[in-house]
Parts: C-alpha cells; structure tokens; sequence
C-alpha cells in the first residue's frame, strides 16, 4: 500500500512539474505566409511579393528568409531575410527583391523559414 501511495504521490508530483514547464515554454505558432508574386523585369530585377499573417493573440515580428532562384539549372540569386513587425492577428505584405544576370529568363520565389519572436 505505502509503494502504491508514494508512486501515486511521485505521478502527481511529475505532472505539476510537466504542466508548469509547459506554460513556462508556452510556444509560439509559425507566421503564416503567401507568395503572391514572383516575376523578373525586363531589366532584370526580380521582384517577390506575399503576405506574412501572425496567427497568434500576442504582437510578434515576423522573420522570414526568402529565396530567389533561377529556373535555369537552380542558379542561386539571393537568400534575403525579411523582418515585419505585427500585431496580434495582424497581415502585411512583404517584399523581396534581387538583380539577375541578363540570361535569366525565369525564377521561383521560395519561402524557407517563417518564424515569428
């Protein structure tokens, strides 16, 4: 009986402990995020353009890395970090941009990481 009390006791005990460094690391959703454009100029510039929404009931910055490639044998062009700030529920738009060399044609426009702090 004493062993089934102090296993009782020791199972209680490790849940509060569980519960409490659950709400200390209360974690935060992912930015939820579009691309709503990806398109090269005729001088060149690739332009990217979407939407970062913070789902959560909390203000955040977005921060998200943004890569631009050529179609054309995956040629990189850049990676570039975009950081938005938002309110809670809050959506903007974000932009990204980078200059191709006069052989690119096409691009893909690719969100790779959508973090919020």
């Amino acid at each position: 009986m004493k062993i089934l009390v102090a296993l009782g006791l020791t199972a209680l005990v490790l849940t509060a402990i569980g519960v409490g460094l659950s709400l200390l690391l209360d974690t935060v959703p992912n930015a939820e995020v579009t691309v709503d454009q990806c398109d090269i100029t005729p001088r060149g510039e690739v332009i990217a353009v979407g939407q970062v929404t913070n789902p959560d009931d909390a203000a955040h910055s977005a921060n998200l890395v943004v890569e631009l490639r050529s179609v054309q044998g995956g040629e990189w062009l850049r990676t570039t970090t975009v950081t938005r700030p938002l309110k809670a529920g809050e959506q903007t738009q974000w932009t990204a941009s980078a200059t191709a060399p006069g052989n690119v044609e096409r691009v893909s426009c690719v969100v790779t990481s959508a973090s919020l702090d």
